[in-house]
């Protein structure tokens, strides 16, 4: 039998989205980008994961969506089960003052689907303040050929601390920073107590993270937005910590509104310098322009702005 084909596609009744960039004959050598989404409602086992992304590009897992094996026998009912492999710190989405999110009892909205020869979009989104009361997030990724870009606001009432979170794989089990990172102390309470090896520096402006996996290089490129905390750990892979871990990002910062915007590049030669650029459209939009080394043109894209919730 030949394998099937794997195309951009929604599964409306699930709250998934799927955006494939080339053919989707090509699907199962995954040398294009794969980005799976969710913004499904809670369900008998459900996680704190909602608008989180997986991404799997140029043969290799990106993005994950990790769990800490349970060294117990009865791995779901484990301690690390309980603690870490249900909460949102175990997702590739935001987190609000350090805390899981709410129950989600309803399927969050899907505000925009493209799917053209040129690009792939979905934008989802609570507006109402059901993932985080007081709060409001929106998600649009594009997938191209060249790259994806991942564009996260969140607009609350009132000031809080924003962490976009990331897991990725890497041969050395970390990430490495643009710019030098110091050691620092992560929480020793809940989910966090499971993160290990801390460090951390601000920036204010640009910045990056890089990953070497299996002869592929991953390279998260930042828009400047100041006083940004970049917090690089280890996620266990085990609950007895042993084996490779997996490398986690921390962009955190104390705003009312903000927007991380991320480049997302993975080449199995080196990668290009890359430029992301955000900045305020008309009719209450938001722009944001990337520009690659090597190619003729940047690529520009154009969301609403998000607001804060009613009430």
């Amino acid at each position: 039998a030949s394998a099937p084909g794997m195309r951009t596609r929604l599964w409306p009744e699930h709250g998934y989205a799927a955006l494939r960039s080339g053919d989707p004959a090509d699907y199962w050598k995954g040398d294009g980008f794969s980005v799976f989404l969710t913004y499904d409602h809670d369900g008998i086992h459900a996680h704190r994961d909602k608008l989180s992304l997986m991404l799997y590009g140029r043969g290799r897992h990106l993005a994950v969506d990790p769990e800490a094996l349970a060294s117990e026998q009865h791995a779901f009912s484990s301690r690390v089960q309980a603690e870490l492999n249900r909460s949102t710190l175990c997702h590739n989405t935001v987190m609000l003052d350090g805390l899981d999110h709410s129950g989600v009892p309803e399927r969050l909205e899907l505000l925009d689907f493209v799917d053209n020869s040129g690009v792939r979009l979905a934008t989802l989104a609570d507006r109402r303040g059901i993932v985080y009361p007081g709060a409001a997030l929106m998600r649009t990724v594009a997938v191209t050929e060249h790259f994806v870009l991942d564009l996260f606001q969140v607009a609350c009432t009132r000031e809080r601390e924003i962490a976009y979170l990331f897991h990725s794989a890497a041969d050395s089990g970390t990430l490495e920073a643009s710019a030098p990172a110091a050691a620092f102390d992560l929480p020793a309470e809940g989910a966090w107590r499971w993160l290990r090896d801390g460090r951390r520096c601000v920036e204010d402006g640009a910045w990056s993270v890089q990953a070497v996996q299996d002869g592929v290089r991953l390279r998260l490129t930042a828009a400047p937005e100041p006083g940004t905390e970049v917090i690089l750990c280890r996620f266990p892979a085990r609950d007895d910590f042993g084996g490779t871990s997996w490398p986690m990002l921390i962009a955190r910062r104390r705003a009312a509104y903000t927007v991380f915007a991320i480049l997302l590049q993975a080449e199995k030669t080196d990668l290009p310098n890359a430029h992301i650029e955000v900045s305020a459209g008309r009719h209450g939009t938001l722009k944001a322009r990337v520009t690659l080394d090597g190619l003729p043109r940047p690529f520009d894209f154009s969301v609403r702005r998000l607001t804060p919730p009613a009430g």
